[in-house]
C-alpha cells in the first residue's frame, strides 16, 4: 500500500518531465490525476503496484501513433522524438565521451543502437517476473584495438545500481 501523503501529492519529477516535453506514465494518485487530467493526451496513469499495468501503458505509448501524435500536439512529447527513441541522442553523447576520454575516433553512426520502441510491455513484464528491470544503458568498451559504443535496453538485476535509478536524467 502507498502512504496517504504520497497519494495526495504530486512528484516533482512529473513537472520536470512535462517541462522537458517528455511523455509521462505515472502512478494514479489524486494529485497526479489532477495535473495530468488537464489534457487527455497526456493521461497515462497506472495503478500503484501494478507492473503489468505499467508495462501495458508504456507499450501503448510507444506503439500507438495516434496517442504519440496527441502528446506531441499537447507539447508533452517531442515533435520529432527519433533522436531519443532511436538512440541517436545517446549515440552522439557516447561518441563525444569516447573521443574525449578514451582517445577514440568514434562517430555516432558507429554506435550500435537499440530503439526504445523495441522494449515492449511483455518484455518489461517478463523481466519483472524474473526480479529484474529493463533500463536503457549506454556502454563504451575497448574491443579489437578500438572503442565500441552501444545504446541498448538491458535487463539488470533489481539490486543493480543502474536498475535502481529512477527518472529520465541524461
Amino acid at each position: 500500500p502507498c502512504c496517504r501523503n504520497r497519494m495526495l501529492t504530486v512528484t516533482n519529477k512529473l513537472f520536470q518531465y512535462l517541462e522537458a516535453g517528455l511523455a509521462v506514465v505515472a502512478t494514479d494518485t489524486s494529485g497526479q490525476r489532477e495535473i495530468l487530467g488537464q489534457d487527455p493526451a497526456v493521461d497515462h496513469l497506472v495503478p500503484h503496484g501494478s507492473p503489468a499495468a505499467l508495462a501495458a501503458a508504456i507499450d501503448a505509448l510507444v506503439s500507438d501513433r495516434a496517442a504519440l501524435a496527441a502528446a506531441q500536439r499537447a507539447g508533452v512529447a517531442e515533435a520529432d522524438p527519433a533522436a531519443d527513441i532511436e538512440g541517436w541522442d545517446a549515440a552522439v553523447k557516447l561518441a563525444v565521451l569516447a573521443n574525449a576520454l578514451m582517445g577514440a575516433e568514434l562517430t555516432p553512426e558507429q554506435v550500435e543502437r537499440e530503439s526504445v520502441a523495441a522494449v515492449t510491455g511483455a518484455r518489461i513484464a517478463a523481466a519483472r517476473a524474473r526480479g529484474s528491470r529493463i533500463k536503457m544503458v549506454c556502454e563504451l568498451t575497448r574491443e579489437r584495438g578500438g572503442v565500441h559504443g552501444r545504446v541498448r535496453a538491458k535487463e539488470l538485476p533489481a539490486g543493480d545500481a543502474l536498475a535502481r535509478i529512477e527518472g529520465t536524467g541524461s
